[in-house]
């Protein structure tokens, strides 16, 4: 009958090579079983190769180093509106890629992220990260919509099975980022932030010490926009003056925007102002939630 839930199909025999009588829970506690001696390996190998937290961010800012493209994708800009005074303030922060990063090179830690539940609207994830060292565990939720504000009715429609899946794991990143970021010291990310913008700078504009080549330049930002449409006067209206009188930093904040976009954690209304508003999550109707820290400077990564 239409409307009626299904009982999920069962794989009967000895499908992926099942032995007799292995359960589905009995996979789960041997998955829990695995998880556990590895995490207990790791605590044993923390606590005889401690970390040096300033080699760990020497060796963060040499990442960036080795490439100023790999610094660009670092940081984030994206815009949040206050519905109830319609103003919009721009948030910057570390991104996904910058969080593994930065865990990485801390060391000791583990990360990891799961669903926890799920209903009829939305996947709650979790993202956990927990310092072998120090036993310190970080564990940031996230609800994962199963809808979204179509952009021409204004109607929540439910994403479709083969997109929901990408829906699911871009928010299980972001859940994991939170995480990571909410347990590395945050004198440590400031650093590599600072890096990473002053790196991006410098590439976008020719290198450090050079002279900005404002036509090469502008050329190359206008290039890297026009996949979205966004034209010269909708970056000069956003700067507030014109492209060939924008700083090193200006042009590097645009970069952040950009990385947003490709990102997905923005779109060009949002940004620019251009068109209608997009496709939304259906987590976003109804008022927007104010992040926890102060807009203009988040490291929590509370800006998803």
């Amino acid at each position: 009958m239409k409307g009626t839930a299904e009982d999920p199909e069962v794989i009967q025999g000895d499908a992926f090579n099942q032995e007799p009588g292995e359960t589905m829970a009995d996979l789960l506690r041997g998955g829990a079983a695995i998880t556990k001696v590895e995490n207990e390996t790791l605590a044993q190998i923390a606590l005889t190769r401690p970390r040096d937290a300033k080699r760990s961010l020497e060796r963060a800012i040499g990442e960036l180093e080795l490439d100023p493209e790999f610094a660009e994708k670092q940081y984030y800009r994206i815009p949040y509106k206050d519905r109830a005074t319609n103003q919009t303030t721009w948030i910057e922060g570390l991104s996904i890629k910058a969080a593994m990063a930065l865990a990485r090179c801390f060391g000791n830690l583990t990360v990891a992220s799961r669903i926890v539940d799920e209903n009829d609207h939305a996947v709650i994830v979790e993202g956990v990260c927990i310092d072998l060292e120090t036993g310190f565990r970080v564990s940031k939720p996230a609800a994962i919509s199963k809808y979204y504000r179509a952009k021409k009715t204004g109607k929540m429609v439910k994403w479709s099975d083969d997109r929901f899946p990408q829906i699911l794991g871009a928010g299980a990143s972001k859940a994991v980022r939170n995480a990571i970021l909410n347990a590395i010291p945050e004198p440590m990310q400031r650093r590599y932030w600072n890096r990473a913008r002053e790196l991006a700078a410098e590439h976008e504009t020719g290198g450090k010490g050079s002279k900005i080549d404002y036509a090469k330049t502008v050329a190359a930002v206008l290039k890297a926009f026009e996949p979205y449409k966004v034209e010269r006067s909708h970056l000069e209206a956003h700067l507030g003056h014109a492209l060939d009188k924008a700083t090193r930093q200006e042009f590097a904040d645009l970069k952040a925007v950009l990385n947003a976009l490709e990102a997905g954690e923005t779109d060009v209304y949002q940004a620019f102002g251009i068109g209608g508003p997009q496709e939304e999550p259906g987590a976003n109707d109804g008022p927007a939630a104010k992040p926890e820290a102060a807009v203009s400077d988040l490291f929590g990564g509370q800006a998803s």
